[in-house]
C-alpha cells in the first residue's frame, strides 16, 4: 500500500512538471530544469520504495521474533511440566512437546549469513529441539527411576544405567549442535571436552552401581549361609571366602571410582580452559586475562588430581549380618613338663601335676582359694593374701590377718638349747626333732607369706605343735 500511495504522488507531480513543459522549447532553460527535476522526483520514488521494503523486512523479522520468543516460552513452559507433578500431567507436557512446530520455521535468515551459515543455524535448532524432547522423556520417567531405586542395588543399577544414557546422548547431541551453528574451534572442543567429562562420569555410575549390586549378592549369599548353619567349620570356612569376595569387590570399586574421577578431573579441566578461550572475542575476556584465568583453572584441576591420586582404600566392615557364635571355646590346657631350673617349689611343681585347682605353671604353682579337711592336731597358717590362723577344732573359726600377725609376733626368732658334748649327740637331737624344725621354719616362713615345704607331713617325724595344712 505504501509503494503504491508514492506511485501516485510521483505520477502527480511528474504530471505537473508536464504541464509546465507545455509551449516550452526543449532547448530552453526552464524546460531542461524541469526534465532534471523529474530525474530527481525518479530517484527519490525508488529511495522511498527501498525503505519500504526494508521496513516491511523489518517487522516481518520482528513477528518472527516475538513468534520465536512465544514458541521458545511455550516450549520451556511444556518441558518444565514434564519434571514435576503426577505421570499423568509429565506425559501431558511430553505430548505438548511433540505437537510444537519446528524452531527452524521461526527462523529469518540474516543478510550477513550464506545459505550454508543458514542451513546450519536451521539444522542446529532441530537438534535443540529433539534435546528438548529427550529431556521431556528423562521427566516423564523420573519417577519411574525413583521406584525402581526402592527395590535395592538391581533396581539403583538399572536406573543408573538408563540416567546415564539420557546424559550421554544428551552430550553428544550437544556437540553436534555446536558444530552446525558454525562455532568457533574453541567452542567446540570445549563442547567435546564436556562430552568427555559427562561420559566418563556416567560410567563412574553406572559402574559403582554394578559393584554395589554385586557387593549385595554376596551380603545375601552370607546370610543365606548364616541362616542355614553359620556354626561348623566348614560353613565358617565359606562365610570367610564370601567375606574375602566382598572385601576384595570393594577394593575393586574403590580403584576403577578412583581411575574414573581422575580422568573426569582432566576432562572438565580441558573443558573449562577451552571455554575461557572460547569467550576471548568477548569485550571483557583479552588474552591476558584468559591466560590468568586459565592458569588458574589447571592449577585447581592438578590440585584436584593430586588429592584424588593420595587416597587409598581402607577397607571396610562386613555388613553380612553379625558373627556367628563360637563353636567351641579354648582356655589352654596343662604343661605335662617342668623347667627345673625355674622351679621355685617342689611341692608346686606336685600339686600341679596332681591338677590341684590353683594359678600360674609347674614352676610358680599358687593353690587358689578353697578350703580343705583339716587334721587332727595344731593349727594352720592359712590366708594366701596374708598370714591366717586357722583352729581345725569344732566348729572351726578362721582368724584375720591383722590378728594373727600379731598373735605370731615374735614366733619369728627360734632358737635351738642343746646339752652335749659331742657331735654324735647333736645330730641324734636334730634328727629326732625333724617335725618341730620343720614346723618352725614354716611358721616363720609363713608370718611372711612365703611358702616352706607346703606339701610335708611333718608328723610322721615328731609331733608338731604348730603346722601348716
Amino acid at each position: 500500500k505504501k509503494k503504491k500511495l508514492i506511485d501516485l504522488e510521483i505520477k502527480l507531480q511528474i504530471s505537473q512538471i508536464r504541464l509546465a513543459q507545455i509551449g516550452l522549447d526543449q532547448d530552453d532553460e526552464k524546460f531542461i530544469a524541469l526534465e532534471a527535476e523529474l530525474g530527481i522526483l525518479k530517484e527519490i520514488a525508488k529511495i522511498k520504495k527501498g525503505i519500504v521494503d526494508e521496513e516491511e523486512k523489518t517487522n516481518l523479522a520482528k513477528i518472527k521474533g516475538d513468534g520465536l520468543t512465544q514458541k521458545m516460552a511455550a516450549r520451556e513452559k511444556a518441558l518444565s511440566q514434564t519434571q514435576t507433578g503426577t505421570t499423568a500431567n509429565r506425559i501431558q507436557g511430553l505430548a505438548t512437546l511433540a505437537g510444537m512446530d519446528p524452531t527452524r520455521d521461526s527462523l529469518v535468515k540474516k543478510d550477513t549469513e550464506t545459505e550454508e551459515q543458514f542451513a546450519g543455524r536451521q539444522s542446529a535448532a532441530d537438534i535443540a529441539d529433539m534435546r528438548t524432547r529427550v529431556e521431556g522423556f528423562k521427566g516423564v520417567l523420573g519417577p519411574a527411576m525413583e521406584e525402581l531405586k526402592k527395590l535395592g542395588p538391581e533396581g539403583e543399577l538399572v536406573a543408573t544405567v538408563t540416567m546415564g544414557q539420557f546424559a550421554i546422548a544428551d552430550s553428544f547431541m550437544f556437540v553436534a549442535q555446536e558444530f552446525e551453528r558454525g562455532a568457533t574451534k574453541m567452542e567446540k572442543g570445549a563442547a567435546i571436552a564436556g562430552a568427555v567429562a559427562t561420559t566418563i562420569s556416567a560410567t563412574a555410575s553406572i559402574m559403582n552401581a554394578a559393584s554395589q549390586a554385586r557387593i549385595a549378592a554376596i551380603d545375601k549369599e552370607i546370610a543365606a549361609e548364616q541362616k542355614r548353619d553359620g556354626k561348623s567349620k566348614q560353613s565358617l570356612d565359606k562365610i570367610k571366602q564370601l567375606e574375602k569376595k566382598k572385601e576384595a569387590e570393594k577394593r575393586k570399586a574403590f580403584e576403577q571410582n578412583k581411575k574414573m574421577q581422575m580422568a573426569q578431573t582432566i576432562a572438565n579441566t580441558a573443558a573449562a580452559v577451552m571455554g575461557v578461550w572460547a569467550g576471548i572475542k568477548d569485550p571483557y575476556i583479552g588474552p591476558n586475562l584468559a591466560t590468568m584465568v586459565s592458569a588458574g583453572i589447571i592449577a585447581l584441576g592438578a590440585a584436584q588430581l593430586a588429592i584424588i591420586a593420595g587416597t587409598s582404600y581402607s577397607g571396610g566392615g562386613s555388613s553380612g549380618g553379625s558373627a556367628s557364635m563360637p563353636s567351641t571355646v579354648s582356655v589352654g590346657k596343662r604343661r605335662d613338663s617342668v623347667d627345673l631350673a625355674k622351679s621355685q617349689s617342689a611341692g608346686g611343681e606336685l600339686a600341679y601335676m596332681r591338677g590341684a585347682r590353683g594359678t600360674g605353671g609347674p614352676e610358680n604353682f599358687r593353690p587358689a582359694f578353697y578350703g580343705k579337711k583339716t587334721r587332727a592336731t595344731g593349727g594352720y597358717v592359712v590366708g594366701e593374701q596374708g598370714p591366717e590362723l586357722f583352729m581345725p577344732d569344732r566348729p572351726g573359726t578362721i582368724v584375720p590377718a591383722d590378728d594373727t600377725q600379731e598373735a605370731m609376733a615374735g614366733a619369728s626368732n627360734v632358737t635351738f638349747n642343746i646339752n652335749t658334748i659331742d657331735a654324735t649327740g647333736v645330730e641324734e637331737v636334730l634328727e629326732g626333732q625333724q617335725g618341730n624344725i620343720i614346723g618352725m621354719l614354716r611358721q616363720a616362713a609363713n608370718s611372711y607369706g612365703q611358702e616352706f615345704f607346703e606339701d610335708v607331713d611333718e608328723t610322721i617325724y615328731t609331733s608338731p605343735t604348730a603346722r601348716r595344712a
